[in-house]
């Protein structure tokens, strides 16, 4: 095992990020007091004092990203020329930047692009498509987003109304709502008693999350690691952006088309997006997750040669 500190928004309820820590742990790391710091999957970069607040071993020998995102500064974060010009000193030695999507290498000016660390988990493709099934995805961000709280009370509303015309109403669909994150339960709740569908919330294991998304026919997704789950299963998802990173992401994988901003959701728009999931590129999707699956293998193999079991 190689010992490493582990620093991440993992522990705070958030599926994505949870599942994220449990993935990079099981290639072979053992979280401990260590002289190697890592950041892990989310996006945390650059590193804002709360991230910092999170260290404790301040005297490292070496630092390694895995799959790490990276913030724009779309929403005037405080401070975040400083805390970008820190974090890039911090970096500038370090052997292995591993980051999430193509824009985040531009935004660092540094590193690799790996994918997300979910891209690296081994798939059975004989897995059966239910196709009445679709998956919604609810959730928030207390209004740091597109348009803020006016735009993600709209887009949650519009959503309800879309799926209950729509893909329940004309489609005949069953609709299951997922919430990915605690604080975003009661939308689910909420959603699920408006459509009168069933609904699983974040206390599902990770592999039940994956098992549901697998199943479904499509996905309907606010969160970014819903997004991703759906790429990691190869089931066709038409993502909502609430913050740039969901389309940076879309965009490595041919799908930015798909992607709605959360300010501009109408159920014209949601239904759309809808029909072009039928023209979903199966291959192309494919393709990319084992190509990011096998850049976070060898990401790691390299990290290996260099500590072995340290």
């Amino acid at each position: 095992m190689i010992n490493i500190e582990y620093i991440g928004w993992a522990g705070y309820t958030n599926y994505g990020d949870d599942f994220i820590k449990d993935i990079i742990l099981r290639f072979g790391f053992k979280e401990c007091l260590s002289d190697i710091r890592m950041y892990g999957g989310g996006t945390l970069l650059p590193v804002s004092n709360k991230l910092k607040d999170m260290i404790v071993n301040k005297k490292i020998k070496d630092i390694i990203c895995f799959g790490t995102g990276v913030n724009d500064n779309v929403f005037e974060i405080d401070n975040y020329e400083e805390y970008m010009k820190e974090t890039k000193k911090e970096l500038e030695n370090s052997e292995f930047i591993g980051l999430r999507c193509e824009k985040d290498k531009e935004l660092l000016g540094m590193g690799e692009v790996i994918g997300d660390p979910m891209f690296s988990l081994r798939i059975p493709e004989n897995i059966t498509k239910d196709d009445n099934l679709v998956i919604l995805n609810v959730g928030q961000s207390y209004g740091k987003c597109w348009g803020g709280v006016k735009a993600e009370f709209n887009c949650f509303l519009t959503l309800l109304d879309f799926v209950k015309n729509y893909i329940i109403g004309e489609l005949k669909k069953e609709v299951i709502v997922v919430s990915l994150w605690s604080p975003d339960n009661v939308l689910a709740i909420t959603a699920s008693n408006y459509l009168n569908a069933k609904f699983f919330v974040n206390t599902i294991e990770n592999m039940e999350v994956l098992g549901l998304f697998s199943t479904a026919s499509a996905v309907i997704s606010y969160k970014l690691h819903g997004m991703i789950t759906a790429l990691t299963v190869n089931t066709p998802v038409l993502p909502i952006e609430y913050r740039p990173k969901i389309r940076n992401v879309a965009k490595d994988f041919g799908i930015d088309n798909l992607v709605i901003k959360i300010d501009e959701v109408t159920e014209e728009k949601l239904k759309e997006k809808f029909e072009m999931l039928k023209d979903w590129n199966y291959k192309k999707v494919k393709d990319k997750k084992n190509e990011y699956g096998l850049k976070t293998f060898n990401f790691f193999n390299k990290i290996k040669e260099k500590y072995g079991e340290n």
